[in-house]
């Protein structure tokens, strides 16, 4: 399931390895390092979900450009799209605002199963890192924007979403 509906809107099928390369693809910098986004400005990474999946090795779910293009997607599949000015500023803005949550810090517990991840990362002047456990619907009242934000990216959906296939894959293997 693919920001809320079935199937997603296509059936691109990509592999955790490919769906992450493509991400690096996309953004045309297959020498990035390893979980470097360049020109990102937001992006959300979240628990892949069910027994033995490691979270760090997931592919992001969500990453929005400085210039408004946008990659949705998880495991199986990833879609691009561009988001006009406007909604580029207005998810920006939301997002930025969580910096001003009292109480919030690098590592958030929301309360439900801890198990569930998400690690929203934003990009700018003064970068911000938060993990956050749980699930957003049992959030204190104070977080409320971010139990808002999260389950609105993971299950962002825009009309110019289309399934993306990149035009190459890049891979950097290391030894040790």
């Amino acid at each position: 399931e693919l920001h809320g509906r079935p199937g997603g809107g296509g059936d691109v099928r990509l592999a955790v390895a490919g769906a992450a390369v493509a991400v690096v693809a996309a953004i045309g910098s297959p020498r990035a390092a390893a979980g470097v986004i360049p020109r990102a400005a937001i992006v959300l990474g979240a628990s892949p979900g069910g027994p033995f999946r490691d979270a760090a090795s997931a592919p992001p779910r969500f990453v929005l450009h400085e210039d408004g293009q946008v990659f949705v997607g998880g495991t199986q599949r990833l879609e691009a799209g561009r988001l006009e000015k406007s909604e580029a500023q207005a998810l920006r803005k939301r997002a930025e605002a969580l910096r001003k949550l009292p109480g919030l810090g690098e590592r958030v517990v929301l309360g439900g199963d801890p198990a569930l991840t998400a690690r929203l990362r934003l990009f700018d002047d003064k970068p911000f890192d938060v993990v956050v456990a749980g699930d957003p619907a049992q959030a204190p009242p104070h977080l409320a924007p971010l139990a808002t934000l999260l389950p609105d990216l993971l299950r962002f959906d825009h009309p110019t979403l289309r399934p993306y296939a990149p035009p190459g894959y890049a891979m950097v293997v290391r030894e040790g």
